[in-house]
This record gives structure tokens, sequence and C-alpha cells, in this order.
């Protein structure tokens, strides 16, 4: 047999009389294949290294849609140019609010307050609650301490490539958890902006009420606080220069309105503050109170999420954690609801805080420079702190106007909202400041939905509060199919876990399915009434 080498030769002398030209291409092929190589490795590392930015978890952010953001944008535009523009204010140097908190983590030294600085805004007035609420129609199932843990960091490998999941091959092996007729189990849909055209139709939103009512959901998570704005009408929100939606096509009150309903289908209402600490750089609130924005390293005072450029107030700033309590008191002074909520975007990405307010209390705080890495352990504690104070504060003011309302919480995963968004939401729950946790768990993969679901922190929530996993039932350029959804359903519940959906537009619109089969699906996850109210008169 004709050795690899000698055909080799014989090839070339065909092809290449020349002696020197046969002597050469064989070298010209050697150097051909090494290149390749070295520009398939480069290929390959420059994929790697953005994989993980496409990877990470969706944020519970929607964008609004045609009507309804023409709609929403009219009003705010006709409320920006009626309004006095006020004269941005100066930086000022302000103390942390004056909630002491023990450190858990001894990284730093202990964290000093001063005594809380007075309201930049409009306090609310004290009057009471428009329909209070019986005792007996509390929300039942309060919140627990917990034994502390240690901190869990984001390792480099978190966020690997979301498969397609397909139907098949489930393991439905999982033993159901008893259950708790004392902590009823959440049931819950997020009513976001683009949901508006049903939220400020009397009538639209009657019918989806009644609809949501009949397929045995028990909690409604409607939006106040988003892109610098609130949907309910506020003093506060008024005096900092805040526009309002807060009026339906029939003029009614769109908080009120949904309340009222609700209750009397015996849905639980805990309004939803979406944005948190987030605002559009454009926004009222952004160009009225410069000062009030945090910044990257760089100097940089946005970042992007959910595709668009985002502003950031700085939670260690007194005037901004005053803006935001005095919202959510202001709101269960004057709405007869069941709780309040904050999700992910009430924290800070750890890119953020190298603003001069910041860094001047890190170094009177601790006696050190900002670190030049934000990835520095014990900057990020400090942070988180500061932003543990400014939930701790939150809270006490909200229990002291309605001590039985429900402080519910939904961020993301723990290791990621608290590596990566400074949210340490298991001291959160550890010191007893949240009644309600529902972990975002926006997942294709079904393994790595179901280990979510097992997490030590989910465990140790569930066994002292109710607690509840976000599923993502659908986005505008993402259609999810029911079969996912009932198989994320199925495997929360077996779990001793409630759910909440995102978003209510996407339950039954833009979805593989038609609407019928939609609520069908949904009837056969909620086949019998959980009701969290009592019956109201």
């Amino acid at each position: 047999m004709t050795s690899g080498s000698q055909h080799l030769s014989r090839s070339l002398s065909h092809y290449f009389p020349n002696s020197m030209t046969r002597r050469i291409v064989p070298g010209l092929f050697v150097w051909g294949f090494v290149l390749a190589m070295l520009l398939g490795n480069a290929s390959l590392g420059a994929a790697q290294s953005v994989a993980p930015e496409r990877a990470q978890p969706i944020a519970p952010v929607v964008q609004l849609q045609g009507a309804d953001e023409a709609v929403i944008a009219s009003e705010v535009i006709a409320q920006r140019t009626s309004a006095s523009v006020a004269v941005p204010r100066t930086k000022s140097a302000v103390s942390p609010p004056e909630e002491d908190l023990p450190n858990r983590r001894p990284v730093t030294e202990p964290l000093r307050t001063a005594p809380a600085q007075k309201s930049a805004v409009a306090q609310p007035s004290a009057r009471p609650v428009q329909n209070p609420r019986p005792a007996e129609t509390a929300i039942v199932g309060q919140s627990a301490q917990a034994p502390p843990a240690d901190a869990e960091y984001l390792p480099e490998d978190f966020f690997e490539q979301l498969q397609n999941e397909q139907p098949g091959g489930t393991d439905w092996n999982i033993a159901p958890a008893p259950k708790d007729a004392s902590r009823p189990e959440i049931r819950g849909v997020w009513m976001t902006t683009s949901d508006m055209a049903v939220l400020r139709d009397k009538q639209a939103l009657g019918r989806a009420l009644e609809q949501l009512a009949r397929l045995n959901f028990n909690t409604i998570y409607p939006v106040v606080w988003t892109r610098g704005y609130v949907t309910y009408p506020s003093e506060v929100a008024k005096a900092a220069g805040i526009p309002q939606l807060s009026r339906g096509l029939q003029g009614q009150d769109l908080l009120t309105d949904l309340t009222e309903q609700a209750h009397a289908l015996g849905l639980s209402v805990i309004p939803w503050f979406e944005y948190g600490f987030m605002v559009p750089p454009q926004s009222e609130l952004a160009l009225l109170h410069p000062d009030w924005l945090t910044e990257q390293r760089n100097g940089q005072r946005t970042k992007r999420s959910s595709g668009k450029a985002m502003a950031w107030l700085n939670p260690f700033n007194a005037e901004v954690q005053v803006l935001l309590r005095d919202l959510a008191v202001d709101l269960v002074s004057h709405y007869d609801v069941d709780g309040i909520q904050f999700d992910d975007h009430m924290s800070l990405p750890r890119a953020f805080g190298y603003d001069e307010l910041t860094r001047s209390r890190y170094k009177s705080e601790t006696g050190h420079k900002v670190p030049l890495f934000a990835t520095d352990r014990a900057w990020t504690q400090w942070r988180a702190d500061q932003i543990t104070y400014a939930m701790a504060n939150l809270h006490r003011a909200v229990k002291s106007i309605q001590p039985d309302l429900v402080f519910s919480v939904s961020p993301n995963r723990y290791d990621f909202a608290y590596g990566h968004h400074l949210q340490d939401w298991k001291t959160w729950l550890e010191r007893g400041m949240v009644d309600e946790l529902i972990v975002q768990a926006y997942r294709r993969d079904y393994r790595d939905f179901v280990a979510d679901l097992r997490r030590p922190e989910i465990t140790q929530a569930k066994a002292q509060i109710p607690t509840g996993i976000g599923i993502l039932t659908g986005l505008s350029d993402r259609r999810i199919g029911m079969y996912q959804i009932k198989q994320q359903v199925r495997a929360a519940q077996s779990e001793g876990l409630g759910v909440s959906f995102f978003f209510y537009q996407s339950l039954w619109d833009n979805a593989p399915e038609s609407v019928a089969e939609r609520k069908s699906g949904f009837r056969s996850i909620f086949p019998q009434a959980v009701p969290r109210i009592a019956t109201r008169l």
C-alpha cells in the first residue's frame, strides 16, 4: 500500500513540475492549518466571553407596546409640558437613615447611623384608610426569624446558555409537600404597564378579574411605580415633580377601582413598586434631581436593562430613601390594599456607587477609600448593608400605618441578587422584614428550574413565610407554551411553593395556543379555589 508521504509527493509532482515549488507548497499547507486553528480558538473564546451577557436572567421589565405606549406617553408629556421645571438641586451631604441593624458579616467596621434627615418631599397626611380592613381579612402567614447564614457569591460559570425545553423525558418523581392550611398557596399575576388597556377601562378590568377568580387565582400585583412615575394620585409624587397616570377612561381612580372590584371577588391586591431605584435617564425625576443619581467608576450614570439605558437613584442618599418611603406610606395610608411589593430593582447594580456622596460616606464610615474593583467583598457588603437599612426603614414606616399589611419581596435567586445587585434579601428574611417571598425563576431548562426551587434559601423561606416562584408566561418576542408553564407550576407545587405569573397579558395573548386552550390549561393548574382573604362585606 502506498504511504501517505509517497502519495503526496506524486500528487505534487503531477500538479507542480518545478522542484522548488514542490518544496514550498507543503510548508504553505502546514502554516495555513496552524493559522486556521488559531483563528478558530480566538472565535471560540470570543463567543464564550459574550455568552454570559446573553444568558442573564430575564428581569421583570416589559417595554410599553402599541396603543398602551402612545396613551401613557401622551399623558406623561401633557403633565411634563404643563408643569413648571424646577431648578436642579445641588449636591448636599446627607447621612444614612436611623435604623440600626448589626452587621451580619464582619468584613467592615460596624455600620454607623445618624439621625434621620428631614423629608425633602411632602409628607402624606395622616387621614385614615378609605375602607379600613377588619383584622380577620388580613392575609395569614406572617414572617418569623430564621437562623443566619453565610453569603454566597456568584460562581464564574453562573450564566449557562439557556436551552429550549421540549416535551417528554420529565422526571415527575417529586414527593408532594405537606399543605399548611394557615399559609394559603400564592396564585398571583403581575399586571404591568403593558396591561394598561385593561387597567384603565372599568368594564374590561371587571371582566379580567372575574376570569382570574373563575380560574382560582387569588392575588393581583398591579404596577404602581414604574419609569419614574406613579399610577395613583399622590401628593408626595406631585411635590417631587413626578408624573401621575392615575385616572381611567371613565375618570376613575385606577387603584381604587382595582381594589374594590378585586376584593368583591375575593382577590387580594398587593401593589407593586416595579422600578425600585431604577429610573429612565430622561424621566422628570432624573432631570429634576440629577444629584440623586449614582454613577459607575468611569462616571457613567446609565446601564442597559432590557435593551434600554437606565439610570439608578442612589440608595445611599437619604433623600432618595425618604422619597420611596413616603410614596409607599402615602399609598398604604389612602388605599385598602392587602400589602405592598418591591422586586429585584430595589437594589443597585454592583458597578454603581462611585459618586462623590457615596465615596465620602464609605471613607467616613470605614476609614478606607472606595476600592478600585466593584467586586471587592468589603465594598460589596457595605453597599448591600446600606440597602438593607433603607428597606428596614421602609418596612417599619409601612407597618406603622398598617401593621397587618403583607410586605412582599420578589427578587432574583440569591447568589445573583447579592453578587450582582447588592440585594441581600436573605438578611431581610432573617431580620423579619419580609412577609411574603416570590423568587423570580424565568428559566427554559426544566432541570435548572427545579434546582432553583431546591436552593437552601428557598427551603429556609418556605418554612417561615408564604413563598412562591415567579414564572414567565411570555414576552412580546418570546412565546411560551402551556406545556412549559404547567410543568413548572406542578414542580413548584410539589415543593410546597406558590406561583405568580409574569405577566397578565401573556396569560392569553401572543401564545402558541388559542385563548380557550390557555384558559383550559390554567383551569387544570388550579382546580380548586384557595382564597387568601376572608369574604368581604
